[in-house]
This record gives C-alpha cells, structure tokens and sequence, in this order.
C-alpha cells in the first residue's frame, strides 16, 4: 500500500495544516505550533528524525512481528529521550562553537571515538564469528554425514559453521574463479577442478547455478578417485532445449555441442534433473529434452540429480534476525516439494539417464532444517553452500562411482 494510495493521507494532511497555518486564528494550527511546549518539540525534530527509524529498524532486526502499541509508545518516548541528550549535549555546543582549533579538535576528537567504537564493534562481532578455514571436522561438523551414516542430531544446532554472514559468501570455487557464465552471454567457458594429469575419469558438472553448489561435492572424493571436474553452468538459466533464440539458447547448443566433441574423453555429466518448486511436480519438457539428449545422441551417462526445495527467502539472513525455531517454522510453512520424484513421472526416459533424489539429506526426522549435523545448509533462499556441499561428497561418490565403473 506504500507508496500508494495510502500516502495520500500523510499528504493530503499536510497540505491541510499548510493551508490552515496561513489563518491566524486562536484555535488555528499557527496558534498551535508557537506555543512554547511545540516549539521545543520542534527543536527536537532533526534528533527525533535520526533516532526513531534506527530504534524502530532495530526492533524489526530482531522480531518478526509488527511492534505492538506498547512497543511503538516505547519506542517513540525513547525516541524524545535520545534526541534530547543529542540535541543538548552534541548538536547545540557545535552550533553554537566560534570556528577554531579548539572546535575543530572537539570534532575530530569526536569521530575518533565514533570510528573507535565502530571498529570495536565490528572487531567483536568478527571474533565472535566460528573459526572456520575451509577444513571439516566431520567428528563436530558432520553435514549431509549424519544423515548418511544415521548419526544422533544435536537438540540445539548452536555450534555450527559457516555463521550466516560467512554462509552467505561460501560459494562454490567458480565463483571466485569467474568461470560461471552469465545468462547474458552465450559464450560457453569451461574450467578444470579436480585431478588436471594422469586422471582416470572425467566428470562435467554443467547446468545452472543449481548444479555450480554441486562443485564442492565432487571435489570433496575427485583426488582420491582420480577424477578430472570439468565445470561449465551458466547462471540464471536452465539446462534446456527450451530458450527462445537468445543467449541462454546459444550458451546450451554450445554445450551439448562440446559434449559431443570431447564426447571420448567424458565419462559422466552431473546435471540437475528438475526445478525445486511445489509448482513443478514434473520435469519441465526443455529439460527432459536436454538430459536424454545426452544420454541417448550424445552418448554420455548422466547423474540427473533432483533439485532441492526452494523457499523463497534468503535463510541465513533469516535465521540470524530470528533466530533457529522461527526460521525452521518459516521453512515449513513453504508448500513443499512433491514426494514423487519428477523424473519417475516421465515416459519416455533415455536408460543413460540415472536419476537420484536428495530430499533426504536436507530433512531431520522429516522435517526441512535450516542446520544438518551442525552444519548451515544455505547461502540464500534455495542454494547450497559449498561447506554442506562438501559434506554431500561421500553421497555422490557412491552413486557416481558405480556409474563410471
């Protein structure tokens, strides 16, 4: 409602005590706004400004709910408070100062302090933050393992990694590489991971960025396996027939046709099989196409993995304002995935198509859990990050595996 029609009130209100002030009457809004108890809330109006949308953003920070009235009350006295000791002990003294070193020394002496308290702050919060370089203990962070191996979960998931600030930036390595095309380019670019000499088997990783958060996964066995990942995804997209002409359609010819040239060379494609939304129930046609294709003319088996739910709000963010039972309510309260894997639901399937479903290893005990085995498993609102990935490696390794052998 806003902006909308709803701002009409505030300033069609406005306009009316505009009007009125130039009517000087006894009972008339210029009346009203001298006398002397208005005009020193007046003088309070640049601290009030500052104040109540930093108290008021705070409170949202931390509950989901609109602020009661008692809250709103509070939330506007605190509001006079502050601007009162702002408004007397900073913003008077420095109008009133004469230009000078001494002024100028307040001053910077001043924003010494700001920027101390800040870099304070945020040191804190830093060190706050688990210590995580990137290497799992599975003995405390097990992941996707405690489900694999029917471990016991924790009742609280307090201790786990990465925090949701980290979560949010632990991508896949070709994020960092730059080596994921964009859904504005056609241009297919390609990246080894893995084993670069002597391997024994060769692996794509190709899709969108719903098959780039499987990286991790594949890297976790590719040195004791001996296998070469080649990564090519574009982002934004999907692996289908299905794009209109564009660079989404030039980006996905280019593919299948680099399948088809090194076609020898290749001996599994690691592709998403499906679209992680209740409103998919089954495979979208473009990519069933894209996927037996594959299997059937290009020749090469395929690991079509089901996609994990989507839910439509960034988690780590979430879970960090509201913390661990309101972010699993909200999870929950999304329309879920069907229980029918997509794949089964389609007729004619190429027998070099070799689906699997996942849905497991992102369920406690049934239930959708933002933490897996002390470990987070999103960067937003659908993705996987790279360290739950990584966790997912033993449960590739033996379906792939068993493919490629």
């Amino acid at each position: 409602m806003f902006p909308g029609y709803i701002a009409l009130w505030p300033m069609l209100c406005a306009v009316v005590i505009l009007l009125s002030g130039n009517l000087d009457t006894k009972y008339g809004v210029k009346s009203f706004l001298a006398r002397p108890w208005m005009m020193k809330a007046g003088g309070l109006a640049f601290g009030l400004y500052l104040w109540h949308w930093v108290l008021l953003s705070f409170y949202q920070f931390h509950n989901e709910n609109v602020p009661s009235i008692w809250v709103g009350v509070s939330i506007i006295i605190l509001s006079f408070l502050l601007s009162w000791l702002v408004t007397r002990f900073i913003e008077k003294p420095i109008r009133s100062m004469q230009i000078g070193f001494r002024p100028l020394g307040l001053l910077a002496a001043g924003l010494v302090i700001n920027l101390t308290i800040a870099f304070s702050l945020y040191h804190q919060y830093e060190a706050s933050l688990p210590s995580f370089d990137g290497d799992l203990d599975i003995s405390e962070h097990p992941g996707a393992i405690m489900i694999k191996e029917n471990m016991v979960a924790d009742d609280e998931e307090t201790d786990y990694i990465p925090a949701p600030a980290q979560a949010m930036e632990d991508l896949a390595d070709s994020y960092e590489d730059k080596v994921n095309q964009t859904s504005t380019n056609g241009t297919l670019i390609t990246e080894m991971y893995g084993v670069q000499e002597g391997y024994e088997h060769t692996v794509v990783l190709a899709g969108s960025s719903h098959s780039a958060h499987w990286l991790g996964a594949l890297q976790q066995f590719a040195e004791e396996e001996n296998v070469r990942i080649i990564n090519m995804t574009q982002i934004g997209s999907r692996f289908s027939t299905a794009h209109p002409d564009g660079p989404q359609q030039q980006w996905n010819e280019n593919a299948i046709e680099y399948l088809r040239e090194n076609s020898s060379q290749i001996d599994l494609v690691v592709a998403t099989a499906d679209i992680g939304l209740a409103d998919y129930a089954e495979v979208p046609e473009g990519m069933r196409e894209q996927l037996n294709k594959i299997g059937d003319d290009v020749g090469i088996p395929v690991l079509a993995i089901r996609d994990n739910q989507r839910f439509g709000f960034n988690i780590p963010e979430y879970l960090e304002q509201y913390g661990y039972e309101a972010t699993k309510e909200e999870m929950l309260s999304i329309e879920p995935i069907s229980e029918t894997m997509p794949w089964s639901l389609v007729e004619n399937k190429s027998p070099n198509v070799h689906p699997v479903d996942y849905t497991e290893y992102f369920k406690v005990d049934d239930e959708y859990e933002p933490v897996i085995g002390n470990v987070l498993v999103y960067y937003d609102g659908g993705h996987i990050n790279n360290t739950y990935s990584t966790t997912m490696g033993p449960v590739l390794r033996e379906d792939i595996m068993n493919i490629i052998e």
